[in-house]
């Protein structure tokens, strides 16, 4: 009995290692993408109720995943260091009022690091985050990157237009942070080979996407995918499954624009 517990065990380990090696060069650091959180569902982009949106990190939080900083992944793949299959980014499109309002306090409460794309010339607008409420929570872990002055849709824009929506999206926020703005953040997840060299002469070190583009693996810091979070994610299955690293191979590859 005892050799045939030993050799399962022995079995297990080597199955165990075996998938580790084979699957390592599938694997991706999930970046969750969210927009609003709130106690009311809004038509105009995806929602989750502040109690899922709790459970969500909750999950993150008491599973022990490594959440980390967009700047820490966007080295990460410039370096190509591996990073351990636990980790996940947090980011937050457009900058609504409420993730102020309920996400804030739980990425507080759990010391969780998030990056908030916000359109600038909507800032202090209602229903979108002020100024004041920008700087309180860029002093308590949370990052900002830029996500255009008014939220067009770039490809559909040319020359003068795209300039001044992407490289004035990161001046104005830089000159209000006082500080170095480096990540930014396609509208719609829309974007181009001009409008990535626009985005690198601005001075951004990366920009995200939603699923669109090819490749899967996130190779390109100009192109990074990241997983829309929905407030159906509340299972254990969905969520794990959504932070396992290996999303991104089931998922359609779409059109960047």
């Amino acid at each position: 009995m005892r050799k045939t517990l030993i050799a399962a065990v022995i079995i297990g380990v080597l199955v165990f290692a075996g998938w580790f090696v084979f699957t390592e060069h599938l694997y991706v650091v999930p970046i969750l993408a969210y927009h609003h959180v709130d106690e009311v569902m809004h038509k105009d982009s995806p929602t989750v109720f502040p109690e899922n949106f709790l459970k969500q990190m909750e999950f993150i939080h008491d599973k022990g995943y490594n959440v980390i900083t967009l700047d820490e992944l966007v080295d990460a793949i410039i370096e190509k260091r591996k990073l351990p299959r636990n980790s996940v980014v947090i980011t937050i499109d457009d900058g609504y009022k409420d993730n102020y309002v309920y996400a804030y306090p739980v990425f507080k409460k759990y010391n969780l690091p998030a990056t908030i794309f916000i359109i600038s010339g909507k800032i202090g607008q209602q229903d979108f985050l002020s100024w004041s409420q920008i700087k309180e929570m860029k002093q308590n872990n949370i990052s900002f990157g830029a996500h255009t002055r008014s939220h067009a849709y770039l490809p559909d824009l040319k020359g003068e237009q795209l300039k001044a929506e992407i490289s004035g999206s990161k001046k104005d926020i830089e000159r209000e942070l006082k500080s170095e703005i480096k990540n930014f953040c396609y509208p719609i997840g829309g974007f181009s080979e001009e409008i990535i060299q626009i985005v690198k002469q601005s001075g951004f070190v990366s920009a995200c996407t939603t699923n669109r583009g090819k490749g899967r693996f996130n190779k390109n810091v100009y192109a990074l995918k990241r997983i829309k979070m929905t407030d159906s994610d509340i299972t254990f299955l969905r969520i794990w499954g959504k932070l396992s690293g290996f999303y991104n191979l089931f998922r359609e590859e779409k059109s960047p624009y």
